[in-house]
C-alpha cells in the first residue's frame, strides 16, 4: 500500500478514535457525522474520506453497525441466544444518537449507520452484556424473593388451618396427618392431604378435607383405603 495512503488511513482511524473519546458511554457516532468531521479535521473533501472509511471497513480496521426497526445489529456470536437486544434513539437533524434498552419513538433513521473502532465496539458490547446479565440477575432475585414470601405465607396459612381443624377434630386430624405422610411426594406440586375448617354461626364448625396425589401415589392411597374399608367398603349408617 502506498505510504501516503496508509498515512491518511491511519489519520482517519486516529480521528474517529478521538471522536469516540468525546462521546458519553451510551452515545453513538454515525458514519455521516464521522466522515464530515474527519474530513474537516484532515482538510480533505468528504468523498475522499468516505472512500477511506469504506476501505477501512473492508479491512476490518473500522466497523459499521446497522439497525432494523431501531434494533442495533451488533455482531454477537451466531450461537449466542442470550445476547442482549440494544436499541437506538436519537435526533437525525442534530446527528445525535444513543443506545437504549428498549425501543423509543422518534424520527425515521433508515439510512443511518454507526461507526466504531474495533476497540470501542468490543467495550460497548461487553458493557451491554454485563448490564443485561446484571438485570437478569436482579429479576431472578426478585422472583426468588417473591416465591419465598409466597411459600412462607402459604406455610403460615396452612399451619393456621391445621391448628383450627385439630381443635375441632383432634382424632381425625391425627389420622389424616398419617395419611398425608404416606401419599405426599416431597418437593412435588401435589399437596397430599389438606384440611381446613370454617366457623358458621348457624351450623357451627364446617370441616373440609381434600386429597390430591400424583399417579405414583394412587396405589398407596388405594391400599390404605382398601385396608381400612375392606374390598367393598362398609355401608355408612
Amino acid at each position: 500500500m502506498d505510504n501516503r495512503l496508509e498515512t491518511r488511513l491511519a489519520a482517519v482511524i486516529a480521528t474517529v478514535s478521538a471522536l469516540e473519546s468525546g462521546l458519553k458511554d451510551p452515545e453513538l457516532l454515525s458514519v455521516g457525522v464521522a466522515i464530515r468531521k474527519t474530513a474537516e479535521k484532515l482538510g480533505v473533501n468528504d468523498t475522499t474520506t468516505r472512500a477511506d472509511v469504506l476501505m477501512l471497513l473492508a479491512e476490518g480496521r473500522l466497523v459499521q453497525v446497522s439497525h432494523v426497526g431501531r434494533r442495533l445489529l451488533f455482531p454477537w456470536p451466531a450461537q449466542d441466544e442470550e445476547a442482549p437486544t440494544p436499541w437506538v434513539n436519537g435526533a437525525v437533524k442534530r446527528g445525535w444518537y444513543e443506545i437504549t434498552d428498549h425501543r423509543q419513538p422518534g424520527p425515521a433513521m433508515a439510512k443511518v449507520r454507526f461507526l466504531f473502532t474495533p476497540e470501542r465496539l468490543a467495550a460497548v458490547m461487553k458493557r451491554l452484556r454485563e448490564a443485561d446479565a446484571s438485570e437478569k440477575a436482579e429479576v431472578q432475585e426478585r422472583e426468588q424473593r417473591r416465591r419465598e414470601a409466597y411459600a412462607a405465607e402459604s406455610a403460615a396459612r396452612d399451619a393456621e388451618e391445621k391448628a383450627a381443624f385439630r381443635e375441632h377434630y383432634p382424632v381425625l386430624a391425627d389420622l389424616l396427618e398419617r395419611l398425608h405422610a404416606q401419599v405426599h411426594v416431597p418437593g412435588r406440586s401435589a399437596m397430599g392431604v389438606r384440611v381446613d375448617v370454617q366457623e358458621n354461626r348457624s351450623l357451627g364448625a364446617l370441616g373440609r378435607v381434600s386429597i390430591e396425589v400424583t399417579d405414583e401415589r394412587f396405589g398407596a392411597l388405594e391400599a390404605i383405603l382398601r385396608d381400612g374399608l375392606g374390598e367393598r367398603g362398609e355401608e355408612l349408617p
